[in-house]
């Protein structure tokens, strides 16, 4: 029976990427004489409508695949479609977004041919770890790829989705510079907040937080370093809290997130790991999940450990 190739692909990711990377993915798969077809995003949550279409069509596993074309969003939309309808339907990823985080933890220095052809010979699927979550707050509930993060972190991701969608960066191939140009236009506007809560069952409360990140992975933003800790096949939720941000804290922070890449060392930044998390501010507060905004609500929030099956190198 032949093989068939649905390609989700979001063509104005990363500045206009996403199509120049869906022409790379339909030369790949012409070489292989791979029958696909493909679907375009519009708008936003237009990955949504388009996987949950796929879904009630039906999917015949293992001999249909799926492959998302776009940043971390996109694959967002996607696997928590996915997931939301219980469809243990494989991922490709083919990276062409601005960030890429989930390019960087699972798939780094892997061309798109080298991507297609894990794909097309891989035994089977490898189940990785996400985080699902409950938001008591929105009543929303979803999964987590790469990060989840309120404060600083957000306020940067929503500066810099603006930046991508209003300035020339993008366009001429520095969109990720707009990130770092976040991080300096956030910084006179750095929110102080508590956040109390537990992770398994060990209890925590923070009078003095400005950033409170969830983390599947150490990098925010395209490479934003925030944990050198945290890696996606430790198997377990990374809770990175940066608290007691004063200005004379502020240069050391920078230095040992964007430049040294020791975050470990730093007197303002505690660590927590476990299987499950529960966290709330009080405070209405910006989140973000795998960049995509959060609006500002409070936030009550449970979070625990699962698996979804991607296309990946072992």
């Amino acid at each position: 029976m032949t093989n068939r190739v649905h390609i989700i692909c979001h063509p104005e990711a990363g500045g206009g990427d996403g199509n120049t990377i869906l022409k790379k993915v339909h030369t790949e798969l012409d070489s292989f004489q791979m029958e696909y077809i493909t679907y375009l995003t519009d708008y936003s949550t237009h990955a949504e409508v388009l996987t949950e279409q796929l879904v009630n069509r039906g999917h015949k596993e293992y001999q249909d695949y799926l492959v998302v074309v776009g940043g971390d969003g996109t694959l967002h939309e996607v696997v928590q479609t996915l997931y939301k309808n219980q469809a243990d339907i494989p991922v490709t990823y083919v990276p062409a977004g601005t960030g890429n985080d989930f390019y960087r933890s699972w798939q780094k220095g892997l061309s798109v041919r080298e991507i297609i052809e894990t794909m097309l010979f891989s035994e089977k699927p490898v189940p990785i770890p996400i985080f699902t979550y409950n938001n008591h707050i929105t009543k929303r509930q979803g999964v987590v790829l790469n990060n989840m993060g309120f404060g600083f972190d957000a306020e940067v991701n929503f500066r810099a989705q603006n930046l991508i969608k209003n300035s020339f960066l993008p366009k001429i191939g520095l969109g990720k510079l707009s990130y770092l140009l976040a991080v300096l236009l956030s910084l006179n506007s750095v929110r102080h907040f508590a956040v109390s809560g537990s992770i398994d069952n060990h209890q925590f409360h923070y009078d003095d937080v400005s950033l409170a990140g969830i983390l599947n992975s150490p990098t925010v933003g395209g490479g934003i370093n925030i944990d050198q800790l945290t890696r996606p096949k430790n198997n377990e939720i990374a809770l990175v809290i940066y608290r007691d941000i004063k200005l004379s804290a502020i240069f050391d922070l920078l230095i040992k997130v964007l430049i040294t890449k020791k975050t470990n060392e730093s007197d303002n930044i505690d660590r927590y790991t476990g299987q499950q998390l529960q966290l709330k501010i009080t405070d209405p507060i910006r989140g973000q999940v795998d960049g995509e905004v959060i609006p500002q609500k409070p936030v009550n929030i449970d979070l625990a450990l699962s698996t979804y099956p991607f296309y990946l190198p072992n």
